[in-house]
């Protein structure tokens, strides 16, 4: 049956709109299984941002493999990318576990940014990357934390699947080799052709092959009595040797992840019952700590060096969950580093698939250049891109109701909400007055208070009602640690116990002013300090502090430790629809919201 021009033409209009719709309206009510806070999932209600500045991006997709890749307690690979680069890329993990290549192909327009011109361009069409020159022209000046030119251009891509592509034809994630071929190549594709709305020419594309497996670990760990055996070493090794042929024929580098491990066992030669593999495979599957380390390695990562090298003139636009930001000073920005147990690392992990962890910390910054900052690092509740896009949806639908004779003006809506804000400060700024990093008492109050005014203020570009603000008080200083370093250093001391009491009490009374949630991290770690040093017999010559911070001021393993399950207990207890295992995430192919619009003008 044929149907006239216009019918025809009607619903292909219809399905392009659909289609924009979908990665770009705003106020989207997601289903989720818990009650959620305030009236930020309502379609009608919720007034929170939906644009964030970003810095370039290395984006990580995915199996379990990767999904767990933001384990710090398995050295996971991600949350390593992610420490690596820190104030200099953001890291977005998109893994996903059970997905093999097939399901990727499909999720992966959802996962890549879609590419826009500038404004002065008509959307959708593209434009080819623009030379500017050496990487200082594109860096940002002191007075600027995000790059301004590169728009938050995904620099790395990195794909790793296969794993369970590769398991024996009678499980339902196993993929043909040559549909596995074929996948690839279409993921890759959408990166290089110009026609793909995710053309992206300056972004680097790494092929990881999937590891070998262990197949008495994985009897051993993962499978019950009588279960048949999924997976196949030698099955694998052919999807690793494919992974390979796709790269080179994409011309894109590849980590051999399979002939290295495999290469490793040989060489050590170990006599177990596993073979071997449990010292790369902590269940046969999924990397352990020495699997993970292995990736990637650094002649992958340091031609990135720690700043972008192209700039492109498109803007990029992400798919993103609703966040936490978590906004401090050198103690946060370290947070992300999983050998040190870093309490964002251990955030990110416990939200992977549920929400994004953006760590926004700057060493050396105190409240007085962080408020300058804040506008930046807080997300905006609007921007002109999504006016441009508006405006280029409603043409599209005057054309289609003009065509059928019919009006339709009302779209589905989606927004990305700062579901929690982190404010930690005051380190730096109970420094003594002749240090540079130091901060007035009074001014440290009104900067404070000015920026949880960004959130709490109807007329502020930031304002976000459905946000909740959580503050922390700095941490005590351990007063000898502090001495013996500056001695040591041959420089004054500048950091003080007393002195930054005063600026955690303050903190404290800003929150209650404000009706915030707090974590007085200064009086629960003298009391954990107190305890240390009665169970030890105060055996240390620092009275207890070295067990929780590095020098005196940072956090060490053990403070991280008392941080995060700080932070924990007050989502469990006052914001319990935020508690990881009350948040419901769909399975595979709807897991990711709907995308919104960001705005990386200056």
């Amino acid at each position: 049956m044929f149907f006239g021009w216009r019918y025809t033409t009607a619903i292909l209009v219809y399905l392009l709109v659909l289609a924009i719709t979908s990665i770009s309206s705003f106020n989207y009510g997601r289903s989720s299984g818990v009650s959620q806070h305030a009236s930020c999932y309502s379609p009608q209600t919720c007034q929170s941002p939906s644009a964030y500045s970003m810095y370039d991006t290395v984006l990580v997709f995915g199996d379990s493999i990767t999904q767990y890749g933001n384990n710090p307690e398995r050295g996971g690979y991600v949350t390593r990318l992610a420490n690596l680069f820190q104030r200099h890329l953001d890291v977005l993990n998109r893994g996903f576990s059970t997905l093999n290549s097939s399901s990727a192909v499909v999720l992966a327009k959802d996962v890549l940014p879609i590419t826009q011109p500038p404004q002065d361009q008509a959307y959708p069409t593209f434009s080819k990357p623009k030379n500017h020159g050496n990487i200082s022209s594109m860096w940002p000046a002191r007075d600027r934390i995000f790059p301004t030119r590169s728009k938050g251009a995904m620099q790395l891509f990195i794909l790793f699947f296969g794993t369970n592509d590769a398991q024996v034809p009678s499980q339902k994630e196993s993929t043909p080799i040559g549909k596995y071929h074929a996948n690839m190549h279409t993921i890759i594709d959408m990166l290089q052709n110009p026609q793909s709305s995710y053309f992206s020419p300056t972004t680097r594309i790494l092929i990881i092959t999937p590891p070998p497996v262990g197949e008495r670990l994985i009897r051993a760990k993962i499978l019950k009595k009588n279960q048949p055996d999924p997976f196949s070493n030698k099955r694998t090794a052919k999807y690793a040797e494919v992974a390979k042929q796709v790269a080179r024929e994409a011309r894109v580098p590849f980590v051999d992840l399979y002939t290295e491990i495999e290469s490793r066992i040989a060489r050590e030669n170990v006599v177990s019952k596993y073979d071997g593999y449990e010292n790369y495979l902590y269940d046969g599957v999924h990397l352990g700590y020495n699997g993970n380390t292995l990736l990637p390695p650094p002649e992958h990562t340091e031609f990135l060096g720690k700043r972008a090298t192209d700039v492109t003139s498109n803007v990029y636009h992400y798919n993103m969950y609703d966040t936490i930001v978590v906004f401090g000073d050198s103690i946060t920005q370290l947070g992300s580093d999983p050998g040190n147990n870093g309490y964002v690392a251990r955030l990110s992990h416990v939200y992977q698939r549920q929400m994004d962890v953006i760590n926004r910390g700057f060493a050396g910054y105190n409240t007085s250049s962080a408020r300058q900052v804040a506008p930046s690092v807080f997300p905006q509740r609007s921007t002109s891109n999504d006016k441009a896009l508006r405006q280029f949806q409603s043409r599209l639908m005057k054309r289609a109701s003009s065509l059928w004779g019919s009006k339709t003006d009302t779209f589905p809506k989606s927004s990305i909400t700062m579901q929690l804000l982190i404010l930690f400060f005051g380190a730096n700024d109970a420094t003594i007055p002749s240090d540079r990093h130091s901060n007035p008492l009074e001014d440290y109050i009104k900067d404070l208070k000015y920026m949880i005014s960004l959130i709490q203020d109807s007329d502020s570009a930031n304002y976000s009602p459905d946000t909740r603000i959580l503050m922390i008080t700095p941490p005590p200083v351990g007063d000898k640690m502090v001495q013996a370093l500056a001695e040591y250093r041959g420089i004054p001391v500048s950091k003080y116990k007393n002195r930054t009491q005063q600026y955690a009490e303050a903190a404290i009374e800003i929150a209650k002013g404000a009706g915030l949630e707090y974590i007085d991290l200064f009086s629960e770690l003298e009391k954990a300090v107190a305890k240390y040093q009665n169970s030890t017999g105060n055996a240390s010559k620092y009275d207890g502090y070295d067990h929780y911070l590095i020098d005196g001021v940072h956090l060490n393993s053990n403070g991280n430790q008392v941080l995060f399950d700080l932070i924990s207990q007050t989502i469990n207890s006052t914001w319990p629809e935020l508690t990881p295992t009350n948040i419901t995430y769909p399975y595979t192919m709807d897991v990711i919201p709907k995308v919104h619009l960001f705005d990386f003008s200056p």
